[in-house]
């Protein structure tokens, strides 16, 4: 699951909850100290997540769709594409535009500079200036998120083609994600209810 899928699924009414939905993505360490109840329990949500859709049999099929060359990053390049079809499909699932939600996510970060990690500190002006979440919507920036990607290290370089994956399997990947995203939302709200903003016991904490 990628950025704007944790931070749909995190408790959005709570700016602490966000960034706990964004943290994990951006660590080169530990997390950093003092993190406050909520904000772990966006953590912890943010891990059984991972959890849940890496063993859910839509997401299994929807890496088998990833071309040969790059299966061993099919994971990473169905998460991406996950977070394509919830932006074309936003408001299915949300009342508030994509636009408006994208901007009070990056507020929230802004606010909490001195809670972020190095790498999102870092990345958080460019993620703002070109409207990263909102940018999901159109398949070219979805591909230029690969391109990036792919930049970041030789080993990575597969993933700068893996726009031809959601080219070619689009309306199967769309499918398969129409069927896992809400029962993403069930379990997200029940993660919620039965393990809430404070200190759980330590098999629940997914961490």
């Amino acid at each position: 699951m990628n950025y704007l899928a944790h931070l749909f699924l995190a408790d959005d009414s709570s700016e602490e909850a966000l960034i706990g939905a964004l943290l994990p993505d951006f660590l080169l360490g530990g997390l950093p100290p003092g993190l406050s109840d909520n904000i772990m329990h966006s953590v912890r949500l943010h891990h059984n997540l991972d959890r849940f859709t890496d063993r859910h049999p839509r997401f299994v099929a929807s890496k088998r769709l990833v071309a040969w060359e790059r299966q061993r990053f099919a994971g990473v390049i169905v998460d991406v594409c996950y977070d394509h079809f919830l932006a074309t499909n936003w408001a299915s699932f949300s009342n508030e535009p994509l636009d408006a939600f994208s901007h009070r996510v990056y507020r929230s970060l802004e606010a909490h500079q001195r809670i972020l990690t190095p790498r999102l500190a870092a990345i958080l002006p460019r993620m703002k200036a070109t409207n990263w979440l909102w940018a999901y919507r159109n398949s070219p920036s979805v591909e230029a998120a690969f391109v990036r990607m792919a930049s970041r290290s030789p080993r990575l370089a597969p993933l700068a083609q893996a726009g031809e994956d959601l080219t070619a399997n689009y309306r199967r990947l769309q499918d398969h994600f129409l069927s896992f995203f809400p029962e993403a939302i069930v379990f997200a709200r029940n993660f919620r209810a039965s393990c809430p903003p404070r200190p759980c016991a330590k098999q629940s904490t997914g961490i």
